[in-house]
Protein backbone atom coordinates (compact mmCIF):
# COMPACT_ATOMS: atom_id res chain seq x y z
CA UNK A 1 0.00 0.00 0.00
CA UNK A 2 2.79 2.34 0.98
CA UNK A 3 4.45 1.79 -2.38
CA UNK A 4 1.11 2.46 -4.32
CA UNK A 5 1.01 5.62 -2.62
CA UNK A 6 4.52 6.39 -3.03
CA UNK A 7 4.03 6.12 -6.82
CA UNK A 8 0.84 7.98 -6.94
CA UNK A 9 2.68 11.01 -5.20
CA UNK A 10 5.68 10.82 -8.08
CA UNK A 11 3.47 10.60 -10.90
CA UNK A 12 1.34 13.55 -9.52
CA UNK A 13 5.08 15.07 -9.20
CA UNK A 14 6.11 14.62 -12.54
CA UNK A 15 2.47 15.14 -14.71
CA UNK A 16 3.00 18.86 -12.95
CA UNK A 17 3.86 21.29 -15.48
CA UNK A 18 5.55 24.26 -13.63
CA UNK A 19 9.40 23.95 -13.56
CA UNK A 20 11.46 23.99 -10.48
CA UNK A 21 11.97 27.93 -11.37
CA UNK A 22 8.25 28.65 -11.03
CA UNK A 23 7.68 26.93 -7.76
CA UNK A 24 10.05 28.75 -6.07
CA UNK A 25 8.59 32.20 -7.62
CA UNK A 26 5.21 34.03 -6.88
CA UNK A 27 3.14 36.02 -9.13
CA UNK A 28 4.00 39.72 -8.82
CA UNK A 29 1.63 41.37 -11.48
CA UNK A 30 -1.80 39.90 -12.74
CA UNK A 31 -4.23 41.19 -14.86
CA UNK A 32 -7.30 39.66 -16.40
CA UNK A 33 -9.41 40.74 -18.92
CA UNK A 34 -13.29 39.51 -19.63
CA UNK A 35 -15.91 39.34 -21.60
CA UNK A 36 -18.31 41.56 -22.92
CA UNK A 37 -21.40 42.25 -25.58
CA UNK A 38 -18.92 43.38 -27.97
CA UNK A 39 -15.47 41.90 -29.04
CA UNK A 40 -13.79 42.64 -26.12
CA UNK A 41 -10.12 41.25 -25.41
CA UNK A 42 -10.72 37.90 -23.30
CA UNK A 43 -7.14 37.11 -21.69
CA UNK A 44 -5.20 36.47 -18.00
CA UNK A 45 -0.94 37.43 -18.01
CA UNK A 46 0.62 36.49 -15.00
CA UNK A 47 4.38 37.79 -14.16
CA UNK A 48 6.09 35.66 -11.75
CA UNK A 49 9.04 37.66 -9.23
CA UNK A 50 11.50 35.33 -11.60
CA UNK A 51 10.66 36.93 -14.61
CA UNK A 52 8.66 34.62 -16.27
CA UNK A 53 5.27 35.41 -17.81
CA UNK A 54 2.46 33.19 -18.89
CA UNK A 55 -0.55 34.96 -21.31
CA UNK A 56 -3.80 32.83 -21.60
CA UNK A 57 -5.42 34.23 -24.57
CA UNK A 58 -8.79 33.43 -24.67
CA UNK A 59 -10.93 35.55 -26.98
CA UNK A 60 -10.34 38.44 -29.35
CA UNK A 61 -6.55 38.47 -28.86
CA UNK A 62 -4.04 37.73 -32.00
CA UNK A 63 -2.41 34.61 -29.72
CA UNK A 64 -5.03 32.19 -28.83
CA UNK A 65 -4.00 29.61 -26.12
CA UNK A 66 -1.18 29.60 -23.54
CA UNK A 67 2.29 31.08 -24.06
CA UNK A 68 5.18 31.99 -21.99
CA UNK A 69 7.65 34.94 -21.87
CA UNK A 70 11.25 35.60 -19.72
CA UNK A 71 11.45 39.51 -18.89
CA UNK A 72 14.94 40.56 -17.85
CA UNK A 73 15.54 41.45 -14.13
CA UNK A 74 15.60 45.33 -15.82
CA UNK A 75 11.88 44.92 -17.44
CA UNK A 76 10.96 43.30 -14.75
CA UNK A 77 12.07 46.14 -12.16
CA UNK A 78 10.90 48.59 -14.61
CA UNK A 79 7.01 47.55 -14.25
CA UNK A 80 7.52 46.92 -10.53
CA UNK A 81 8.71 51.06 -10.16
CA UNK A 82 5.91 51.77 -12.30
CA UNK A 83 3.44 50.01 -9.98
CA UNK A 84 5.08 52.01 -7.18
CA UNK A 85 5.60 55.39 -8.56
CA UNK A 86 1.55 54.99 -9.68
CA UNK A 87 0.72 53.74 -5.79
CA UNK A 88 -0.66 50.87 -6.80
CA UNK A 89 -1.86 50.07 -3.00
CA UNK A 90 -3.68 53.78 -2.96
CA UNK A 91 -6.36 52.69 -5.48
CA UNK A 92 -9.82 51.73 -4.37
CA UNK A 93 -10.68 47.93 -4.62
CA UNK A 94 -13.09 48.55 -7.06
CA UNK A 95 -14.62 50.83 -9.52
CA UNK A 96 -18.03 50.18 -10.88
CA UNK A 97 -20.78 51.84 -12.23
CA UNK A 98 -24.60 51.33 -13.25
CA UNK A 99 -22.79 51.19 -16.96
CA UNK A 100 -23.89 47.86 -18.82
CA UNK A 101 -22.14 45.28 -20.25
CA UNK A 102 -19.03 46.68 -19.79
CA UNK A 103 -15.73 44.12 -19.49
CA UNK A 104 -13.94 43.94 -16.37
CA UNK A 105 -10.06 44.20 -15.36
CA UNK A 106 -8.86 42.80 -12.49
CA UNK A 107 -5.00 44.07 -12.11
CA UNK A 108 -3.65 42.12 -8.95
CA UNK A 109 0.36 43.43 -7.25
CA UNK A 110 2.48 42.29 -4.59
CA UNK A 111 5.76 43.66 -3.43
CA UNK A 112 7.50 44.02 -0.20
CA UNK A 113 4.89 41.46 1.40
CA UNK A 114 1.76 43.59 0.42
CA UNK A 115 -0.66 42.01 -2.25
CA UNK A 116 -3.68 44.11 -3.73
CA UNK A 117 -6.16 43.42 -6.18
CA UNK A 118 -8.13 45.99 -7.72
CA UNK A 119 -11.48 45.34 -9.84
CA UNK A 120 -11.75 48.05 -12.46
CA UNK A 121 -15.30 47.50 -14.65
CA UNK A 122 -16.11 51.31 -14.79
CA UNK A 123 -14.84 54.59 -13.69
CA UNK A 124 -11.11 54.02 -12.57
CA UNK A 125 -8.80 56.82 -12.37
CA UNK A 126 -6.24 57.37 -15.45
CA UNK A 127 -3.41 56.37 -13.57
CA UNK A 128 -4.84 52.86 -12.98
CA UNK A 129 -5.45 52.44 -17.25
CA UNK A 130 -1.97 53.73 -17.50
CA UNK A 131 -1.03 50.94 -15.26
CA UNK A 132 -3.16 48.36 -17.19
CA UNK A 133 -1.95 49.54 -20.66
CA UNK A 134 1.29 48.73 -19.23
CA UNK A 135 0.71 45.09 -18.63
CA UNK A 136 -0.65 45.10 -21.55
CA UNK A 137 1.64 46.19 -23.60
CA UNK A 138 3.58 42.83 -22.71
CA UNK A 139 1.43 41.05 -25.53
CA UNK A 140 3.11 42.99 -28.08
CA UNK A 141 6.58 41.47 -27.36
CA UNK A 142 7.33 39.15 -29.93
CA UNK A 143 9.51 36.97 -28.68
CA UNK A 144 6.39 34.62 -26.94
CA UNK A 145 6.54 30.92 -27.19
CA UNK A 146 3.28 28.94 -27.17
CA UNK A 147 3.32 25.96 -24.56
CA UNK A 148 2.97 23.17 -25.86
CA UNK A 149 4.84 23.63 -28.88
CA UNK A 150 8.82 23.37 -29.77
CA UNK A 151 9.98 26.26 -31.39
Amino acid sequence: MRNILMLICIMFLVSCRATKEEVDTSVVISMQKTKCVDACPVYTIDIYESGVVYFNGRENVDKLGEFKIKLSKKELQRLINIFNDYKFFNFQDRYVSDAKDLPTTYIYFSHNGRRKRVMDYDGAPQTLKKLENEVAQLIKIPKWKQMGKSN
